[in-house]
C-alpha cells in the first residue's frame, strides 16, 4: 500500500463522513477493511503497531466528520506513539492512551505533540537553576543594554531563592510530591512582588487544568518566567531610552505559546487591558486558543467580569465545525478580551475602525495590548505597513501643506512646528 493509496482511502472516508455516513454503523466490513489498510501500511513504513495507534485508526474510521484533519495527520499522530509495548515505555503508553480516549480526533496531533514535550521537560524540572538562567540571558544580550536593563529589572523581581516552587530532590512523578509543590504553587506573596504574584495564580491554574488533562506536572521553566517579567516591565514599568519596541525570541518548543497565553492573561485581569494575540497560521492560532481557554475561563477581568476568550476563524470553519460556539466568530468582536486572531482579522478590525470615521485611536489603542506570534513571519517577511485609507479633508490639505514643504526643504522640528492640532502632530511625525 503506497503513501497516495492511504490518502486517497482517507479522502474518500472524509468524503463519507461529509454526507452523514458512519461507516462504522453503516457497513462495518469496509471500516474493518480501511482500519487494516492503514494498519498494514503502518507496519510497512517500519511503524510498531501498538495499541494506542490501533485505537487512534479505529477512532478515526470511527469519526463521522473529520474537518481539519488529514492522512498526514494521521501520519503524525502514529508516529508520535510509535513506541514498543516494553516496560520502560508504558508509562508514556497509557497516559498517549487516556488522552487518545479524552479527545476528539482533530485534536490528536496537538495533545499528543504536547505529551511528548512535556515529558521531555520533566526530565530536568529538578535542575532548573535561576541564577544560571540569568547568567545566559546576560550572555546572550551582552553588547545590548536596554534588554541588560529588563533582564535587571526582572531579576529584582524574581530572584535566586524565590523561586515560584523548589522541586530538586522532589520525585516529580509521585502523586503526594506534585500536590504538595501544587499547595506551595498556591500561596500568594511568597515573592513579595505584585508582578510576580499575579503570574503565580496564572502559573498555578495552568498546572492544575494540565494535571487534568495529562495527569502530569506542568511548571513555568525560569526562562518562561523571565520573560514575562521583561515582557511586563516593558508594557507597565518605567520607560526606558531608546526602546521603542520589545523583541523575545524563542526556539521552537520553548513554550512560547505559554509565555504569550500568560501575558495575555495577565494585561486582562491586572491591567485591565484588551488583547489581541495574533498568529501567522490559521491551523496554530486555532491550536492555541483551544489549548488555553480553560485557563481563561478560570479568571475575571480586572473589572471583576467573566473573560470574554475568542477565537477569530473563516466563515467556512465556523459553519461546519463550530456552529454552535459563540467565542468562535468569524470577524473581531470590539468587545473581546482575549482574542486569538490572524493578521488579516486584526487588520480588518482597525480598517474598519477608520471607516467608520470619528474613532478615537489613541483611545483604541490604549485600551489594547497586541501581541505577535512569530514576528518574522508578519512584520519581516511580510508588508508592515498595510494602509488604512479613509477621508478626512482636513487632515488631507494639511498633508499637502507638509509636501510642499518637504519639497522646499524643510525637515525634522520644521515639520512639526507646522502642525496644530494633535492629529496633524500624527501627520507630521
Amino acid at each position: 500500500i503506497s503513501d497516495q493509496d492511504v490518502q486517497k482511502l482517507f479522502t474518500a472516508m472524509k468524503e463519507a463522513g461529509l454526507t452523514g455516513m458512519s461507516l462504522e454503523l453503516s457497513d462495518g466490513e469496509i471500516a474493518e477493511g480501511l482500519e487494516q489498510a492503514f494498519l498494514r501500511h503502518l507496519k510497512q513504513e517500519g511503524g510498531v503497531g501498538n495499541n494506542v495507534q490501533l485505537e487512534i485508526i479505529r477512532r478515526l474510521v470511527a469519526c463521522p466528520k473529520l474537518q481539519g484533519v488529514d492522512a498526514a495527520d494521521m501520519a503524525l499522530c502514529l508516529s508520535l506513539v510509535n513506541k514498543d509495548e516494553v516496560l520502560e515505555n508504558s508509562f508514556f503508553l497509557s497516559r498517549a492512551r487516556q488522552l487518545v480516549d479524552a479527545h476528539e480526533p482533530y485534536h490528536f496531533t496537538n495533545v499528543l505533540s504536547s505529551l511528548e514535550t512535556i515529558l521531555f521537560f520533566l526530565k530536568y524540572l529538578d535542575k532548573e537553576d535561576l541564577a544560571q538562567c540569568y547568567q545566559e540571558y546576560r550572555k546572550v544580550n551582552r553588547g545590548n543594554p536596554v534588554a541588560l536593563q529588563y533582564v535587571a529589572k526582572a531579576e529584582r523581581s524574581y530572584s535566586p531563592g524565590y523561586e515560584l516552587v523548589q522541586t530538586k530532590g522532589r520525585n516529580l512523578l509521585s502523586e503526594s510530591d506534585v500536590q504538595d509543590i501544587l499547595a506551595e504553587m498556591n500561596i500568594p506573596g511568597r515573592n513579595k512582588n505584585d508582578m510576580v504574584d499575579g503570574l503565580r495564580q496564572i502559573f498555578f491554574w495552568w498546572a492544575q487544568l494540565m494535571k487534568e488533562t495529562f495527569d502530569l506536572l506542568v511548571l513555568p521553566h525560569h526562562t518562561q518566567v523571565v520573560c514575562m517579567l521583561m515582557c511586563l516591565e516593558f508594557i507597565v514599568g518605567d520607560e526606558i531610552p531608546d526602546c521603542g519596541a520589545l523583541i523575545a525570541e524563542m526556539g521552537t518548543g520553548e513554550g512560547k505559546s505559554a509565555v504569550i497565553a500568560g501575558l495575555a492573561l495577565y494585561c486582562c485581569t491586572k491591567l485591565g487591558k484588551k488583547v489581541h494575540v495574533v498568529v501567522d497560521d490559521e491551523n496554530l492560532v486555532e491550536r492555541d486558543f483551544l489549548t488555553y481557554r480553560d485557563l481563561f475561563a478560570q479568571f475575571k477581568t480586572k473589572n471583576g467580569e467573566t473573560i470574554k476568550a475568542q477565537l477569530c476563524v473563516s466563515a467556512s470553519k465556523k459553519a461546519n465545525r463550530y456552529s454552535k460556539d459563540e467565542n468562535i466568530r468569524p470577524r473581531v468582536d470590539p468587545e473581546g478580551d482575549i482574542v486569538y486572531i490572524e493578521a488579516k482579522h486584526v487588520q480588518s478590525f482597525y480598517t474598519n475602525l477608520a471607516k467608520q470615521g470619528g474613532t478615537n485611536f489613541d483611545e483604541a489603542f490604549k485600551g489594547r495590548i497586541l501581541i505577535l506570534d512569530e514576528v518574522d513571519a508578519l512584520v519581516i517577511d511580510e508588508a508592515p505597513c498595510v494602509p488604512f485609507v479613509y477621508e478626512n479633508d482636513d487632515l488631507t490639505r494639511f498633508a499637502t501643506r507638509l509636501g510642499d514643504a518637504l519639497l522646499r526643504g524643510k525637515q525634522g522640528a520644521q515639520l512639526e512646528a507646522m502642525a496644530t492640532t494633535e492629529a496633524e502632530m500624527k501627520v507630521a511625525r
